[in-house]
């Protein structure tokens, strides 16, 4: 369900984040949210225990362009995090047949394929029985013959006594010619918040007009002249490792 969320403290702290458009207004869609939870036990080994022991690297903002620390995953553990995030993948997507039918056309070569890099871009404390690692995919893009651009998606995988329980798709940045997919995850208060910015030359945002009759929202907001909607999405990691939406 898509909801207004204006006066909440979040919203409030994520009004001066919102600097790629000017009159904007946050409206929450948890549908947007990418992750799975693994209720069940999962056949993977555990691919960081090199890892373990670094120093959390905290940041207000998940941004797959700017992530300062990043230590390259690479042998059996690179080969393991990449299974795990494309059975993460198939898994969300399963039922999404324009998806699949997409992932089948655009098949990499195996020379592309191998420009795959992965980092370790740390470990966040959000739960004290949960750990949950940071890894961030660096691939070509569809138009890496044309103009070498590069995806990139952040990810945080969740773990309980070294467990896998859930894996959350926390930041993308995918840049084609007539499209730019760009989502970031802010972290206050151990809640999560996540901004869609991303657009087509069909349609930069949305127009408040155009997505919620005038006369629904009079009573909230004064209408600005070319106002648009970011969608929102709210969330946390629970004491299990679980993503728990959070609708205001």
């Amino acid at each position: 369900m898509v909801r207004l969320s204006f006066f909440i403290p979040i919203c409030l702290a994520l009004a001066g984040c919102c600097d790629k458009s000017n009159n904007v207004i946050l409206v929450q869609n948890n549908e947007l949210l990418v992750y799975v939870n693994y209720n069940e036990f999962t056949e993977y080994e555990f691919p960081f225990s090199s890892f373990t022991n670094y120093q959390a690297f905290p940041d207000f903002s998940f941004d797959a362009e700017k992530q300062k620390n990043k230590i390259l995953i690479t042998g059996d553990d690179s080969t393991l995090i990449i299974k795990i995030t494309d059975d993460f993948r198939k898994v969300y997507y399963k039922n999404d047949f324009e998806y699949l039918y997409y992932e089948s056309e655009n098949e990499y070569s195996s020379d592309i394929e191998t420009k795959k890099n992965l980092y370790f871009c740390g470990k966040i404390s959000v739960n004290d029985s949960i750990n949950s690692f940071l890894v961030l995919i660096e691939e070509p893009d569809m138009y890496y013959d044309i103009s070498g651009s590069v995806s990139r998606i952040l990810y945080v995988l969740n773990y309980k006594n070294h467990q896998l329980t859930s894996i959350i798709m926390l930041s993308t940045h995918m840049a084609g010619v007539d499209t730019e997919i760009t989502i970031i995850t802010y972290l206050i208060d151990m809640h999560f918040s996540q901004i869609n910015y991303s657009f087509t030359d069909y349609c930069m945002y949305q127009s408040i007009e155009g997505y919620i009759p005038i006369e629904e929202i009079g009573d909230y907001v004064k209408i600005k002249k070319d106002l648009k909607v970011l969608y929102l999405s709210l969330f946390v990691i629970d004491e299990n490792g679980f993503v728990k939406p959070i609708n205001i």
